[in-house]
């Protein structure tokens, strides 16, 4: 019978509440109040009260919006109290309230080319980060999309630093889901986002990295990001188990579907080059066994990546 520890936690929760409490009421320590809103909205270590505790975490924006050292704190209840609007948990559902707190974060973290992004007044939080992904998967959501509002916030993200919203800028604008009009420009900003969401990581990338760098005629690089999504796909014994072994590195907070159409993708390049012997060894047999494993995943997708390669003659 496994050991529930369940009472340990319990206990420190009981313990810590009354310090959070005194802290908040003596120091007004904006942490404090932070902790105390939280276990107050979960009922942790106190009867739950999402009203309330939705309450305190507006009250700790109020105090953390005049103090220069709390900008996380600020930024984290914002994140909070819009997921809480989102939600209807502690209040009315309400997605334009849910928006407006979110905003109120993520403007403030707005990537700003001006500034030297490693100096200490670029204001980067990871809860301000949050609110621009959350932003940008809301108006990339609306029944009606606004995709120049998801694109500007995935991007302000991505320039923040998530890897995840680097692959999603790369993906509108190879889509055309971006406002951008010059094709040197949109094609600079595919292979940039890409690259840097492929390096530190991202599967996802690495496949549509392999795709994007064999329709632009460089090769090497496309058997390099192609071998090493097949490299982390065969540590496993199947896909099956490959799939969420992936999802649960880190940088790799990808859809299951998205997943596998870069397997997909990275398995049809590998096929392609060794059919061809550009770059990689000419082996048919090879290139039969890759489009085969490819075609047994997503049939559609490799009769798709087929015709891609019979309408583009410069495609080699």
């Amino acid at each position: 019978m496994p050991l529930d520890f369940s009472h340990q936690f319990v206990e420190h929760y009981h313990r810590a509440l009354p310090i959070f409490e005194q802290l908040a009421a003596t120091r007004r320590s904006i942490p404090a109040m932070y902790h105390k809103a939280v276990m107050t909205f979960d009922g942790m270590g106190t009867p739950e009260s999402t009203r309330e505790g939705l309450m305190q975490l507006k009250k700790v924006y109020a105090e953390a919006d005049n103090s220069d050292t709390d900008v996380e704190y600020k930024h984290l209840a914002c994140y909070q109290i819009g997921q809480a609007y989102e939600q209807g948990i502690g209040a009315r559902q309400d997605t334009q309230q849910a928006v407006k707190w979110w905003r109120l974060a993520a403007n403030e973290v707005k990537y700003d080319p001006h500034l030297d992004v490693s100096a200490e007044h670029q204001l980067v939080t990871d809860a301000g980060t949050k609110c621009q992904i959350l932003l940008a998967h809301h108006y990339a959501h609306l029944p009606t999309p606004d995709w120049e509002q998801a694109y500007q916030w995935y991007r302000e993200a991505g320039q923040n630093g998530s890897v995840e919203s680097m692959l999603q800028v790369a993906l509108m604008e190879w889509y055309g889901l971006s406002p951008t009009e010059d094709e040197i420009e949109r094609q600079l900003t595919i292979e940039t986002f890409l690259t840097e969401a492929a390096q530190a990581g991202n599967i996802c990338a690495m496949g549509n990295l392999a795709l994007f760098s064999l329709h632009g005629h460089q090769q090497p690089l496309a058997f390099h990001w192609a071998s090493q999504v097949i490299e982390r796909v065969t540590a496993h014994r199947t896909l099956g188990a490959a799939v969420p072994a992936i999802q649960a590195l880190s940088h790799n907070d990808n859809t299951q579907e998205a997943l596998v159409k870069s397997i997909v993708m990275a398995y049809f390049v590998l096929a392609h080059l060794h059919n061809v012997g550009a770059v990689a060894t000419l082996d048919k047999e090879k290139a039969a066994e890759f489009y085969e494993v490819a075609s047994a995943i997503d049939a559609d997708l490799v009769q798709a990546l087929d015709n891609l390669l019979e309408s583009d003659n410069q495609l080699i």
